[in-house]
C-alpha cells in the first residue's frame, strides 16, 4: 500500500529530462535522470524509443529493490547508453548518428558518438573541463560544440591541481567567476568544429573557431554550413548592464560578426530554406523584460521583428525552439504552466498545442510538423514523455511508476486571493488528507522571474508529508502573469511583492485546515530574501528558514556572478545610489526581527555568495534571536536542484528538525541501510 512520501523514496524516482526526435520522424532518443545511493551522484541514461508500440504499451519501469536501480521493459524501447551521466542526445542529418555528452563518475562531459546502425560508441573529445553544447552540421560531416579554453600553463591538470597551483589569480573583470563552472576569467568557453573521423581512422583534433574573454554559446549552423552563429556578451559594458548579441563566424574561421545590436537573447536557430534566423530573448538590454520569438531578417539592417504582441505568452530564455511546416515552436508560460506555442511565420499569429494543467520541458517536432513528443510533469505525475500526433496525444513512458507505486502525493490545487491594493494573487496550495488543524507553512520562490505551478514538486510534497498545508503563491515579480505584473517591483523590491505575500499567509492562516498560530516562512535565493523582509516585518511567523538568500544588496552587488542583475532590478549602483539599495535589503531591518530562523547556504555559491548568509546569521545571534547556520560544503546555488543526493536528503532532515521545533511537524529519521525504508516519521 502507498504511503506518505519519505525523502528516502527520491531514490527510487526516475524521470525523463530531455528528448530528441529522428529525421525520420519515428525514433525518440530520451534521457532518463535519477539520483544514485551508490555512487552519491545524479546519473542519467539515453533511451531510444523506435517505430510505433501497441496503443495501449509504454516504456514499464520495474525496480531492483537492492540496487536502487530501474529496469525497463522493452515495448517500443531500448536503452542505448550506459554512462555514468549521458545527456544531450542530438541525431545526425542523415539519421545514421546520435551524438551527445558523457561524463564519468569523476570528470567532465565529453563528446560522444554512436552509430544507430549497431556498435559501440566513440568518444571524440578529451576536454579538459568537458564540453557544454553540441548540434551537427547539416551534412552531418561533423558536429560544433562549446568547451571551455585554458591558458597553456593550466592544461592536462585536474580541478583539484589547479585549486593548489601556487599562483596568483590575475584579476581585470569583475565577471570572473559563475556559478557551478568556479573560476572562469581565464578558461572562456568558446566555439569549436569537430569533422567526424573515417571509419578505421582516429580522432580527429577540434578547430577552435572563436575565442576572446568572453563565453560563446548556442552554437548552430547555417543550412548550408558555411556559417556558425553563437550568442556572446561581447560589449564592453556586458558586466554592469547585462544583455548579449547574436554573433556569427565562417566554418571555414575568420572574424565574428555581430548581427544584433542590443538585446538579451537565448536561442538562434536557421531558418530551413529562408535567410532567416528564429530568435528567443529580448531586444531590451539592462531593463526587465519578457522574452519573445523574433525572426531576423539576414543581410537587411534593423532590428529583430517580434512575432505576436509578446504580452499573452512570456517565453523563457533558453527555451526550445523548433521549426517546422512553416511555424516556430517555443515555450509559452502562464499561470503556473508552462505551454507549447505556435506561431505562423508570415503572420505572427499566435496558438498554443500542447496547454493543460502541466510544465513542459525539452521538445522536438518533426520536419513536417506532424509529431510532437515533450517531456512534461503534472502536480502529481513527475516528469515523462509524450507525442502528440494529428492532434492526439500519449503517454510513452512510465518512468515513475516505481516511484508512484511506493508512495502517495499529496493533491496540488490552485486559490487566488487579493492583496491589500486589491491585486489578485494566484497561489497553489499542497495539504495532506485527513481532518483537523494543522500547521501552514508559506513557500516563497526564488527569480522573482520565475513561478510555482503544475508540475511536480519534491519540495511541497515533502513538507505536506510531514503534516504541513503548503502555500506557494506567486507575488507581483513573477513570471507568467504579463511584463506589467514582472516589472512590478523593479527598483521596488519588498513593496508590491510583500503585499502579496502578507495576502498570501492571511488566506493560508484563513484555511479551515490550517493552525493560524503555527505558521512558518521559507524560500530561497529571491525567496530568502522575502522571507527575511517579512521577519523583519511581522511577527506572525513561528519559524523561518531562509536559503541561499540576498540579504544585503550593497556588498551582494561586488560579491555575485550577476552583477549585471542588481542594476536591472534595483534600477541604480550602489555608485550613484547605496541608500537606495540599502532601502531595499533585508540587513538594514535586522534588528526587527524575531523570528527564529534557520540560515542554509552553499560555501561555493557564486550567485548569492555565502557571505549574504553569513551576515544574515551574525546580526540575528548578536540580536539575540534564536538561529542556526548550516553550511554545505562543495555546493553552489543548485543545490537544492542537482546537488550531492545525500546532501540534498540531509537538507530535507535539517529543514523539518527546524521546523517541527517550533510549528510541531513531522521530522523524517535516517534510515539504517534501506534506501526504500518502509517506516513512518518519529
Amino acid at each position: 500500500m502507498a504511503r506518505s512520501l519519505l525523502p528516502e523514496d527520491l531514490y527510487l524516482l526516475r524521470q525523463v529530462t530531455d528528448c530528441a526526435l529522428h529525421p525520420d520522424g519515428r525514433r525518440v532518443a530520451f534521457v532518463v535522470s535519477w539520483m544514485d545511493q551508490e555512487t552519491d551522484t545524479n546519473r542519467s541514461v539515453l533511451w531510444l524509443h523506435e517505430g510505433d508500440p501497441p496503443a495501449d504499451s509504454v516504456v514499464q519501469p520495474g525496480v531492483n529493490r537492492d540496487l536502487g536501480k530501474s529496469t525497463f521493459t522493452t515495448h517500443g524501447a531500448r536503452q542505448v547508453s550506459y554512462g555514468h551521466a549521458d545527456s544531450m542526445p542530438r541525431f545526425s542529418p542523415d539519421g545514421r548518428w546520435l551524438a551527445y555528452l558523457s561524463a564519468p563518475h569523476k570528470g567532465p562531459p565529453q563528446l560522444k558518438v554512436m552509430p544507430l546502425a549497431g556498435g559501440e560508441p566513440r568518444s571524440l573529445t578529451s576536454a579538459d573541463d568537458g564540453v557544454s553544447e553540441l548540434a551537427w552540421l547539416p551534412d552531418a560531416t561533423g558536429l560544433v560544440f562549446t568547451a571551455p579554453v585554458r591558458p597553456e600553463h593550466q592544461r592536462g591538470k585536474s580541478g583539484v591541481e589547479l585549486d593548489r597551483m601556487p599562483q596568483p589569480r590575475r584579476i581585470t573583470d569583475i565577471g570572473y567567476r559563475f556559478n557551478g563552472r568556479g573560476f572562469i576569467n581565464d578558461r572562456r568557453r568558446h566555439v569549436f568544429l569537430l569533422r567526424l573521423p573515417h571509419p578505421g581512422e582516429a580522432p580527429r583534433s577540434p578547430i577552435q573557431l572563436t575565442d576572446g574573454p568572453r563565453d560563446d554559446s548556442a552554437p548552430a549552423p547555417s543550412p548550408d554550413g558555411r556559417t556558425i552563429t553563437f550568442i556572446s556578451a561581447r560589449h564592453p559594458d556586458h558586466t554592469y548592464v547585462g544583455g548579449n548579441d547574436v554573433w556569427s563566424v565562417p566554418t571555414k574561421g575568420g572574424r565574428p560578426k555581430r548581427l544584433t545590436n542590443g538585446g538579451n537573447w537565448g536561442q538562434a536557430n536557421w531558418h530551413p530554406t529562408e535567410p532567416q534566423l528564429l530568435l528567443i530573448g529580448s531586444t531590451e538590454r539592462g531593463v526587465v523584460d519578457l522574452s519573445s520569438v523574433f525572426v531576423l531578417d539576414l543581410g537587411q539592417r534593423g532590428r529583430p521583428r517580434r512575432l505576436g504582441d509578446g504580452q499573452i505568452s512570456t517565453i523563457a530564455v533558453g527555451t526550445p525552439l523548433s521549426i517546422s511546416g512553416g511555424h516556430v515552436l517555443v515555450h509559452g508560460v502562464r499561470r503556473g504552466a508552462v505551454h507549447i506555442d505556435r506561431y505562423e511565420l508570415g503572420s505572427g499569429a499566435r496558438s498554443t498545442i500542447v496547454d493543460g494543467q502541466r510544465t513542459v520541458g525539452s521538445f522536438a517536432s518533426s520536419h513536417d510538423g506532424n509529431r510532437l513528443v515533450f517531456v512534461a510533469s503534472g502536480t502529481n505525475t513527475p516528469t515523462e514523455l509524450y507525442e502528440r500526433v494529428d492532434g492526439r496525444e500519449r503517454c510513452l513512458t512510465a518512468v515513475s511508476a516505481p516511484f508512484l507505486k511506493v508512495v502517495s502525493l499529496a493533491p496540488m490545487t490552485e486559490a487566488s486571493t487579493a492583496a491589500g491594493d486589491g491585486t489578485p494573487v494566484h497561489l497553489f496550495v499542497c495539504a495532506p488528507s485527513g481532518r483537523g488543524k494543522r500547521p501552514g507553512l508559506l513557500y516563497v520562490h526564488g527569480g522573482p522571474l520565475t513561478q510555482y505551478g503544475w508540475g511536480f514538486n519534491g519540495e511541497f510534497q515533502i513538507a505536506a508529508s510531514a503534516g504541513y498545508v503548503v502555500v506557494g503563491p506567486n507575488p507581483r515579480g513573477s513570471d507568467g502573469y504579463g511584463l506589467e505584473h514582472a516589472n512590478a517591483i523593479t527598483a521596488r523590491y519588498g513593496t508590491d511583492d510583500w503585499l502579496d505575500v502578507q495576502a498570501s499567509a492571511d488566506y493560508l492562516a484563513a484555511r479551515a485546515d490550517v493552525d493560524a498560530d503555527r505558521l512558518g516562512i521559507g524560500g530561497g535565493s529571491y525567496g530568502g530574501f522575502m522571507v527575511a523582509w517579512a521577519t523583519a516585518r511581522t511577527h506572525r511567523f513561528r519559524a523561518a528558514l531562509v536559503e541561499r538568500a540576498v540579504i544585503n544588496w550593497v556588498t551582494m552587488e561586488a560579491t555575485s556572478d550577476i552583477t549585471w542583475f542588481m542594476r536591472t532590478q534595483l534600477g541604480t549602483t550602489t555608485l550613484d545610489n547605496a541608500e537606495s539599495m540599502r532601502q531595499q535589503s533585508p540587513i538594514t531591518w535586522v534588528k526587527n526581527v524575531r523570528t527564529p530562523t534557520l540560515v542554509l547556504h552553499s560555501e561555493e555559491d557564486w550567485r548569492c555568495p555565502i557571505e549574504q548568509g553569513e551576515q544574515w546569521f551574525a546580526a540575528l545571534r548578536r540580536n539575540g534571536v534564536p538561529a542556526e547556520f548550516v553550511r554545505f560544503p562543495g555546493e553552489n546555488h543548485e543545490l537544492t536542484r542537482s546537488g550531492r543526493p545525500s546532501l540534498r536528503l540531509e537538507r530535507f532532515r535539517i529543514v523539518h528538525d527546524w521546523f517541527a521545533d517550533y510549528l510541531g511537524g513531522g521530522r523524517f529519521a535516517r534510515p539504517l541501510s534501506d534506501p526504500t525504508p518502509q517506516g513512518s516519521m518519529c
